[in-house]
């Protein structure tokens, strides 16, 4: 009788830890020498692979915070840029298509320097965010926003 119960309960677990889906977000790092709240004029570096939605949300979110975004190359940053926006984002198939990783950084244009950083990673337990949520947490956390305060 109690190998049944154990056994039953341990099927259970398994069973629960296949169905929920797992994801995280690296700490984000931020430089100490830049007020990222100071800072109102951005660039949006346009990444080279196909827009799955990341641009727009990274825009929106940053205009949210009181940022005035430009969007372009990264020849094209405005004279009085005071930070630009890299992002890369990679996709896979299982249904649909859905983040596997997704990395937002922030650069000091005079020199090039990280002021920013944040990554999400699904796992293979993975999760379906969509682009407003993870931009949001990732910037927010940028930003200095608790974890989990923009995703679920």
């Amino acid at each position: 009788m109690k190998s049944s119960v154990f056994g039953s309960a341990a099927v259970l677990i398994l069973a629960a830890t296949l169905v929920t889906g797992c994801h995280t977000v690296t700490p984000a790092t931020r430089s100490a020498q830049h007020d990222l709240t100071s800072l109102k004029r951005a660039h949006v570096v346009v990444a080279k692979s196909k827009d799955r939605g990341f641009l727009a949300e990274i825009e929106r979110v940053l205009a949210s915070r009181g940022v005035t975004v430009t969007r372009g190359t990264r020849e094209d940053i405005p004279a009085g840029t005071q930070f630009y926006v890299l992002y890369e984002d990679k996709w896979k198939w299982d249904m649909v298509m859905y983040p596997a990783q997704v990395t937002i950084t922030f650069h000091d244009p005079a020199g090039n320097a990280v002021i920013g950083s944040a990554e999400f990673k699904n796992t293979w337990f993975h999760t379906f965010p969509d682009p407003p949520e993870i931009a949001a947490e990732l910037i927010g956390q940028i930003y200095g926003d608790p974890p989990g305060t923009h995703m679920k």
